[in-house]
C-alpha cells in the first residue's frame, strides 16, 4: 500500500517541456493478490475499484515485463484505491505497477537504487504508450517517495519539506483537445512557452525555500494558464493534469508544515 503521487502544477504544450510540479496525496492505493505458475490452469486477472483504462494499461505492463524477465506466470491482481483517485489513471497505474515490480523482485528490490528502478520502469511505460515526461516524474517520484520537481533532460529536484494534499475531491474530468498549430506556432507560442515555465519555476523555487503563501497564490495564477491556452473554464478550484489528456477539476486543501528553523 502507497500514498498516491499527482501532477500538481504543470501545463502541457505540445513539443515543449516545461518544469513539473508533482505532490503526494495522503489518499492510499492498495495492491493485493498473487503469481500463479501454472499457465494451463490460470490467465492474468485485475479486478477493483479501478477504470478499464487503468487496467488494460497495468495488463500492458505487466505482460510486458513478463516477456523482458523471460517469466511464464499470470497475474491475479487486485488494486483498490481511495474514491477520490479513481479518475486519476496515471497515479494509479504508476503506483500500482511499482507494487507489483517490488513484489516480483522481493529483497532485491530493498538493493537496488531507487532512480535506477525507476528509469527500468520508464523502458517498459514508454513500450506499453505511456511516454511523457510527466509518467517519468510519477515514477521518480514514487520511486524515491519524495514530491519533486521534474522537467525532463534536467537533474531533478526533491522537496527538502513539501505540502501534503490532505484533502482532493475531483468535481470534473476534462479531455484535452488538440490545440491548432496556428495558435502555438511561432512567437507567441514561444512567448506562452517561456511565461509558463517562468512561473512554474517560480513556484518551485517558493516550495524549495517553504514560502508557502507565496507558491499558493503562484499555483493559482498557474491553473488560469489552463483557460487561456487549453480553454478550460476560469476557476477558483485547482486543475490536476492526467497524462492520459484529461484534466481533473479538484478541490484541494493542502496540509503545510512550517517553515524550519
Amino acid at each position: 500500500m502507497r500514498e498516491a503521487p499527482v501532477i500538481f502544477l504543470g501545463v502541457p504544450i505540445p513539443e515543449k517541456q516545461n518544469p513539473v510540479i508533482v505532490l503526494f496525496t495522503n489518499s492510499k492505493i492498495r495492491v493485493s493478490g498473487e503469481i500463479e505458475y501454472n499457465l494451463n490452469k490460470c490467465s492474468d486477472m485485475i479486478r477493483g475499484n479501478v477504470s478499464r483504462g487503468v487496467k488494460e494499461y497495468v495488463g500492458s505492463f505487466i505482460s510486458r515485463l513478463s516477456r523482458e524477465l523471460d517469466m511464464n506466470a499470470c497475474f491475479n491482481i487486485n488494486i483498490e484505491v481511495s474514491d477520490n483517485l479513481r479518475h486519476l489513471i496515471s497515479s494509479i497505474y504508476v503506483v500500482a505497477t511499482h507494487i507489483l515490480v517490488e513484489a516480483i523482485l522481493g529483497k532485491e528490490s530493498m538493493n537496488m537504487d531507487p532512480e535506477d528502478l525507476a528509469k527500468a520502469l520508464i523502458v517498459i511505460d514508454r513500450s506499453v504508450d505511456m511516454r511523457s515526461q510527466y509518467i517519468e516524474a510519477l515514477r521518480f517520484a514514487t520511486a524515491l517517495s519524495k514530491s519533486l520537481v521534474f522537467r525532463r533532460g534536467d537533474e531533478f529536484i526533491k522537496i527538502r519539506n513539501p505540502p501534503i494534499i490532505e484533502r482532493l475531491d475531483v468535481k470534473k474530468i476534462y479531455r484535452l483537445k488538440m490545440i491548432p498549430d496556428t495558435y502555438l506556432g511561432g512567437e507567441l507560442g514561444d512567448l506562452l512557452t517561456k511565461l509558463v515555465g517562468y512561473t512554474l519555476l517560480k513556484a518551485s523555487q517558493e516550495l524549495i525555500e517553504e514560502s508557502y503563501d507565496k507558491f499558493l497564490e503562484t499555483a493559482r495564477l498557474i491553473n488560469r494558464y489552463w483557460s487561456l491556452i487549453h480553454g478550460l473554464p476560469m476557476t477558483n478550484k485547482h486543475y490536476i493534469y492526467d497524462p492520459q489528456n484529461r484534466v481533473a477539476l479538484t478541490d484541494v486543501k493542502l496540509l503545510v508544515n512550517k517553515p524550519r528553523s
